[in-house]
């Protein structure tokens, strides 16, 4: 590295803020946060806006903010498309769309588990597989991709409706709800009631494939086009060399769309590998990195789960 020459780190706690309270204490209160005291006695200090009134309070929104993509300019309606452009050898139209679609356990018509109580990639690979081989003649417009553990990506070919045509549950903000399988997405026009009615058909026939299984259905959400973004470089202004260490697949997509590097590192669970993650930033810097993002998903996801004890943890 250049003598002189200033390196920056983003270290982005996803999802750390929260409502809940304990003796008026909030999980990042009750956290002990003793290095992250330090860089905030020793450093500077700020506020800035990552979410917004007049878009859907995600992560994909708020880390587009904050790398200077303005969100009002290229967020795709929803996050699955971006998901999409991490794997290798898949390529999303114009006409197409992408939902995020979690494998998850239902008991009846409840949903019972947003996750397939945290289903593993090696088993969900093979279920995904399983639905891929079984309708894969009856349904030639539907593929459904792995992203890790419970994510999945569902693409729609040439279904040529706008991703806000469609109206998704968020199966994370749906737990204990009754659904109907054969009116779970729903259309705000005729274009997209025709199109949910068709990806309802498929999703009865997927529940009758995974029947016994733990992840026994399929629950499409997040609805979204093609991602395009200028490069980072030129929306920044930052000519340095920069990357993002994570493994969320929708910051590898931000990444790859956006022309910056990125390095798979850890999990989106809260027992992710910070050891592996931090010595990777370190890595990078030592290498000529300018610029490194590192992300970690375990506060997020503690909090999709439920686990107040097991989020304050992640926030260390």
């Amino acid at each position: 590295m250049e003598a002189g020459k200033k390196q920056y780190v983003l270290v982005i706690p996803d999802g750390a803020a929260d409502v809940y309270r304990n003796n008026g204490r909030s999980p990042f209160a009750l956290a002990d946060t003793r290095y992250m005291d330090f860089i905030a006695r020793e450093g500077v200090c700020g506020l800035m806006q990552t979410v917004y009134d007049d878009l859907p309070k995600e992560s994909m929104v708020a880390q587009m903010g904050m790398l200077c993509w303005d969100p009002h300019l290229y967020y795709p309606c929803g996050r699955a498309s971006c998901e999409l452009l991490a794997l290798e050898g898949v390529q999303l139209n114009e006409d197409d769309i992408a939902f995020r679609a979690n494998l998850v356990r239902m008991e009846g018509s409840v949903l019972a588990s947003y996750n397939a109580d945290y289903i593993y990639s090696s088993q969900a690979r093979l279920l995904v597989n399983r639905v891929n081989e079984v309708l894969r003649s009856e349904f030639p417009a539907f593929e459904l991709y792995h992203n890790s553990d419970f994510r999945n990506t569902l693409v729609m070919r040439q279904a040529q409706i706008e991703p806000r045509d469609l109206i998704c549950p968020e199966p994370h903000e749906s737990h204990g709800v009754e659904f109907d399988l054969a009116r779970l997405l729903t259309g705000r026009n005729d274009k997209g009631c025709r199109v949910a009615e068709q990806i309802n058909n498929y999703l009865q026939c997927v529940a009758a494939v995974l029947e016994g299984e733990v992840g026994n259905m399929l629950f499409p959400w997040s609805a979204s086009g093609v991602l395009k973004l200028p490069p980072f470089a030129e929306v920044s202004g930052f000519s340095g060399r920069t990357a993002i260490v994570g493994c969320m697949d929708f910051l590898h997509g931000i990444a790859k769309a956006g022309r910056i590097d990125s390095f798979k590192v850890g999990n989106g669970r809260p027992d992710t590998d910070y050891a592996s993650k931090g010595a990777k930033v370190v890595e990078l810097l030592r290498g000529g990195y300018e610029f490194v993002v590192c992300h970690i998903n375990a506060p997020d996801e503690a909090a999709h789960m439920g686990d107040v004890a097991g989020r304050s943890s992640q926030l260390r």
